[in-house]
This record gives C-alpha cells, structure tokens and sequence, in this order.
C-alpha cells in the first residue's frame, strides 16, 4: 500500500527550515519561532521564517490539502505517544478520554466514518437534451436525402420515406436509455 505523499518529489528542506517547520507542526507561531532562533549576534525575522518555509513549500510542491492533512496526522501521532503511558499503562480516565477523541479526530481525517455512496448526475441536461435531438434529426434528414438519391426503385424509395422516421426511433432507442440512466460514482 502506498504511503500517503508517496508521489510527491523528494525536496529536502535545509536545515533551519527543517527546525521551523518542527516547530510550526508543534503549533508555534512564526513570531515565537523567529524569537526561538535569535541570538545576541542575530536577530530572525518572523516574516523571514515565513517566506523561507514558504519557499521550501512551494518548491516541493507540498503547499497542498495533503501535506497539511499528513502534518496534522503527525500532530495527532504525537499527542497519543505523549497520552500512552498515562492513558493506557496507568489507567487515568481523563487521560483516556483524551485519547479516545485523538484517535477519532484521526479516524474523522481519514474518512473512517463516511460511507461509501453513489450519487446519480444527469450527464445530459435540458438544453444538452435539444442540442443532441436536433443533430441527430440532421444527420437522419441527410442521411435520408443520400439514400434515396442512390435508391432508384421507386417502391423502395417510397418504403424508405414511409418508415425513415420510424426506424431513426427505433434506432435512437437504446442509446438515448444509456443517456438517461447514466451514474457517476462519487
């Protein structure tokens, strides 16, 4: 099974980005961040720290729904290593408790609680509906106007006119059910 990000290319964040961004997951501010890294010698600006992880983001293309989706599931993992022992090992109830809501907060995120359904989509609309009777009536007349110039029999000439529009009906049929009873999985 493959890993969630597994598609995402391999972009390593430098090493001061990589203390940043350990510290963003733990839910520092950029503010805090940047006062964390100052020394007497330096001093770090928040929107610096910002635009430096911005750029590490944008450039392993991990500025996306899933990379926040995985860092917040990093979050969570962490909360329930903190919560094991004093939930699990010592038996404390609130302890417990908290835990029991991290692992349903993870559940909630990989969509363990939504059911599996299929929604029925009108593929062909109204206006679509009109669109495509008038192109098949088209093609059926021109089709229609080519075959009894070729056909010179006049008794097949006048049988072809006679059931032209009714085999066109019969023939739009079945393609016209497909239409009507498409479904798209969602």
């Amino acid at each position: 099974m493959a890993k969630v990000g597994e598609n995402l290319p391999e972009v390593k964040p430098t090493m001061m980005v990589a203390q940043y961004l350990e510290k963003r997951e733990r839910g520092w501010s950029w503010d805090k961040i940047a006062e964390h890294f100052s020394t007497d010698t330096r001093t770090v600006d928040p929107d610096q720290v910002f635009r430096e992880v911005q750029d590490y983001l944008q450039r392993s293309k991990e500025l996306s729904e899933l990379e926040y989706r995985r860092m917040q599931l990093r979050r969570l993992e962490k909360l329930i290593d903190a919560l094991w022992d004093l939930a699990v090992e010592h038996k404390d109830i609130d302890h417990i408790d908290t835990m029991l809501k991290v692992l349903k907060e993870i559940s909630k995120m990989l969509g363990l609680y939504q059911q599996k359904t299929i929604s029925e989509v009108r593929v062909v609309e109204e206006k679509q509906t009109t669109l495509i009777i008038n192109y098949v009536d088209a093609v059926a007349a021109t089709l229609m106007h080519r075959v009894l110039d070729v056909v010179t029999a006049k008794g097949a000439r006048a049988k072809i006119e006679a059931q032209w529009d009714e085999w066109v009906a019969q023939a739009s049929t079945e393609p016209l059910k497909q239409i009507e009873s498409a479904k798209v999985e969602v």
